[in-house]
């Protein structure tokens, strides 16, 4: 019995650590499993037993009756001031005769069912029975010993405490339930006929822990609960026995399944992190001036349709191919043939042109147009000063438009 109450204070203990944790325990990006679900388990039962003490009824009324009946004995008037008020004297008979009982539940096994659902990460309520048909045992003082099958059951609801659900999946166990606790019946003991159902009430105290076993969710259940029993003894002995509540301190293990109830819930959707926009890059596009305008012109009249055509599919480009265009810098350029500031002039309009000319073909990113003149040439191994076929045919790279385009391409 010493080491069965030990037990009872340690579950005790355990129950309030874990609903302190609760108090603080943090939620997670993780979607929390908040099915339904079952919970059979197998249990065994440490079981308890009770003292009991009472009067059986004499025929007389006398000090003890008075004071069995909750009445105050006043033995030098000759009476019993009962609690209604009523004075009442002595009267001749039996006295009352007190008998002690001692009640035994034998340890046995059982069966119990749970069916609850999460309510947050800290916190399961349940509902829950149980049933044991342990071996009963009646002892009286007078040696005399009753034995038999009692049948113990409840129903009720209790909280599943988790401090720390994801990490350490233990729980602490509050619980509280009606029932029943039937006692053997048999006839002719000292104090006549004994047993009977009697109404009962449990409170559960215990921890728990689970161990996950698949991916749908279903999950070993393992348990110790100390279960304490009041009862209303009264009910197993003759309405005319005056009999106090039993009190039983059980200690149960339970092991089983927890089944989750429907679809596991589905995995959360990550979006991919946004990937950082690239850093803006320059393009040059070089356009040969000789295909694009007459010899010696740079106005819009002057332009071949070969360097029409050629724009048109530029400003295509530049309009299909960039998902953002910072800026567009045109620069005109030519070789080193003529005076230098007329090569400058004609430089300056040949870039102004084809400014204007994209800007008509739709493309309205900001642009800018500068002439360089012959100051940048690409070819400098062309030798001579007179304009000859081949010289002016090995100076041609050096006539040119090219657009700097600084922005980000499409992929």
């Amino acid at each position: 019995m010493q080491r069965k109450r030990r037990l009872a204070a340690w579950a005790a203990a355990v129950a309030a650590l874990a609903f302190t944790g609760s108090a603080f325990a943090q939620g997670d990006n993780v979607p929390q499993d908040k099915r339904w679900y079952i919970a059979p388990m197998l249990s065994y039962g440490f079981m308890d037993h009770d003292q009991f003490s009472f009067f059986s009824p004499g025929t007389g009324f006398g000090p003890e009756e008075c004071i069995a009946a909750g009445g105050i004995a006043y033995e030098s008037d000759g009476g019993c001031d009962l609690p209604n008020g009523e004075w009442r004297t002595w009267e001749e008979g039996t006295s009352s005769e007190r008998h002690d009982l001692k009640a035994e539940n034998k340890d046995s096994f059982g069966v119990s069912l749970a069916i609850g659902k999460p309510i947050n990460s800290w916190l399961n309520l349940e509902g829950y029975g149980f049933y044991f048909r342990p071996d009963q045992r009646f002892s009286f003082e007078g040696g005399e010993t009753y034995s038999g099958h009692g049948r113990i059951w409840g129903i009720g609801a209790e909280a599943l405490l988790f401090p720390a659900r994801d990490t350490f999946p233990i729980f602490g166990i509050v619980g509280a339930s009606w029932g029943k606790m039937k006692a053997t019946s048999f006839s002719g003991s000292p104090v006549g006929d004994v047993g009977g159902s009697a109404n009962a009430h449990f409170l559960d105290l215990g921890v728990g822990y689970l161990h996950n076993l698949n991916d749908y969710g279903l999950k070993l259940r393992a348990e110790y609960r100390h279960r304490y029993a009041s009862v209303e003894s009264d009910d197993w002995f003759e309405s005319d026995l005056n009999a106090h509540k039993g009190h039983f301190n059980s200690n149960i293990i339970s092991v089983g399944l927890q089944i989750p109830l429907g679809a596991p819930p589905a995995a959360p959707v990550t979006e991919p992190a946004p990937q950082p926009a690239p850093p803006p890059a320059t393009e040059t596009i070089t356009l040969k001036a000789d295909a694009l305008f007459a010899f010696d012109r740079g106005d819009l009249a002057g332009m071949l349709d070969q360097g029409r055509a050629e724009l048109d599919e530029l400003a295509a480009k530049i309009n299909a191919s960039y998902t953002r265009i910072d800026s567009i810098e045109l620069e005109g350029h030519t070789d080193r043939l003529g005076p230098e500031a007329y090569n400058q002039r004609l430089s300056q309009e040949r870039a102004d042109t084809v400014m204007h000319y994209l800007q008509s073909q739709g493309v309205s990113v900001p642009m800018t147009a500068i002439g360089v003149g012959e100051r940048n040439p690409v070819t400098t191994g062309c030798v001579g000063h007179v304009a000859t076929k081949e010289l002016i045919a090995c100076l041609q790279p050096n006539r040119r438009v090219e657009v700097n385009i600084s922005g980000i391409r499409r992929k």
